[in-house]
């Protein structure tokens, strides 16, 4: 690859601003019948075929993307086995993997991964500021006892939000991600005054990271900042003082509204001793309001929580061979427990999500696809900011994964081109050592 041209102005400046743009999905318009999303990458891929063809078509038959081939086949053949079949979704995993091999394509050096790391710190401090601004006064005077008065504070803190039908969760996530990354470059500062910097922005991500009270958004964060810190070894020190100050400040920063959402219901019966099964009716009912997205008081079980327990318990009737996507969405996901009789609701877990849809050959696809893809990231993580950054960055990606229903999503496209980039141009052999930003 050593005849590879190296990246443009342009070109990490159309990488930053796809990156930025990606979590206001919800607030952009729609020209015509396509979102602005749609758009925005769509330009981007003509401008790789026109300007960059020949690394265009190197990315295409990469190895990387192999499995992603692979995945696409699989749900497309399981699908027409199956009643109301539907190739939404796979046409939408299309558009994803499509996403990555532009992505790939225009990512061609550590200068250009480098700014778009930057990309997701920038746009998870512009979120940061944006849930500061609009509700943490509100939720610092609010008071609640339990998840379902917490949920009603955030529903009010947030209305101007809810209203613009923006999700909450992304908004959460997308800080997370921010945390993550300016843990892994607070990790490498150069100096002391460049270690406060990220210090400070990741203890600002970190704090808002609380404020839309999204228990999922919280765990990435959380689970992200550890995993640097852990691969980290060489900078101990720094982790240690990282961590310090993280104990500190989500206590004294973070409105204590907050906690009382992200106490799990099943906890919360034990500790309260109203652990013992409620009468049939209520159970009933409870479980309703739960596949809507919000346990009922004293739900037995968490709305997450009961979709896991649904796909095991109905695992015999999808594990070999898959639903179909189509037949899931058209009535078996409601009757199986993934909804109610006016709505189904996806997994909320992607691999989940694709064993029901396409079953066990889907989920081995996607298996794959994720193997490959944790196989391109360099070795030793902690080797270098990069590294390490991408390393935090996988770490918080699988935590989505395992949390989202939508194997779709365009946060998998961009991870899917950065780590496959990564390989390509960046790190050809996987090692890290060496590296510099």
């Amino acid at each position: 690859m050593s005849r590879t041209p190296p990246t443009t102005g342009v070109e990490r400046a159309l990488l930053a601003g796809a990156i930025v743009l990606v979590p206001f999905d919800y607030f952009l318009p729609d020209v015509g019948p396509f979102s602005t999303l749609f758009l925005v990458f769509t330009a981007l891929a003509l401008y790789a075929g026109v300007r960059r063809g020949r690394v265009l078509r190197a990315v295409l038959v990469h190895p990387a993307f192999v499995p992603a081939y692979a995945l696409l086949v699989v749900a497309a053949i399981v699908e027409s086995m199956h009643p109301h079949a539907s190739y939404v979704e796979v046409l939408r995993m299309a558009r994803m993997v499509g996403g990555g091999v532009v992505v790939a394509a225009l990512c061609r050096d550590a200068r250009a991964l480098l700014h778009c790391v930057r990309a997701f710190v920038g746009v998870g401090v512009l979120m940061s500021a944006g849930l500061t601004l609009v509700a943490y006064r509100r939720l610092w005077v609010a008071s609640a006892l339990d998840f379902d008065a917490a949920s009603t504070v955030r529903e009010a803190a947030f209305a101007q939000v809810l209203r613009m039908q923006g999700d909450l969760n992304v908004l959460g996530l997308t800080t997370a991600l921010g945390t993550t990354l300016a843990v892994a470059l607070a990790l490498w500062a150069r100096s002391r005054a460049a270690f406060a910097g990220w210090l400070g922005v990741a203890t600002f991500c970190g704090v808002a990271t609380f404020l839309p009270m999204s228990r999922g958004a919280v765990v990435n964060a959380l689970g992200g900042a550890a995993a640097v810190m852990l691969a980290a070894r060489s900078a101990w020190r720094r982790a240690l003082g990282l961590a310090l100050v993280f104990l500190v400040a989500v206590p004294l920063l973070v409105p204590g509204v907050v906690f009382s959402r992200l106490e799990f219901a099943g906890l919360r019966a034990l500790r309260l001793g109203l652990a013992a099964s409620p009468p049939a009716g209520r159970a009933d009912r409870a479980r309703a309001d739960s596949a809507e997205g919000r346990p009922a008081a004293r739900a037995p079980l968490e709305a997450r929580a009961h979709l896991y327990e649904v796909a095991v318990r109905h695992a015999p009737a999808y594990l070999l061979r898959g639903v179909g996507a189509g037949h899931f969405w058209a009535g078996w996901g409601w009757r199986h427990g993934f909804g109610n009789e006016q709505y189904s609701w996806g997994p909320q877990n992607v691999f989940i999500e694709v064993t029901v849809y396409w079953g066990l050959a889907g989920l081995l696809a996607l298996l794959a696809l994720v193997w490959t893809a944790a196989r391109c990231l360099p070795r030793p993580p902690g080797a270098g900011p990069l590294a390490l950054a991408m390393f935090g960055y996988a770490v918080a990606t699988l935590l989505y994964a395992l949390m989202a229903h939508a194997v779709y999503a365009k946060p998998f496209a961009l991870f899917l081109g950065l780590a496959a980039a990564a390989r390509l141009w960046i790190w050809p052999d996987a090692r890290a050592s060496g590296e510099t930003a």
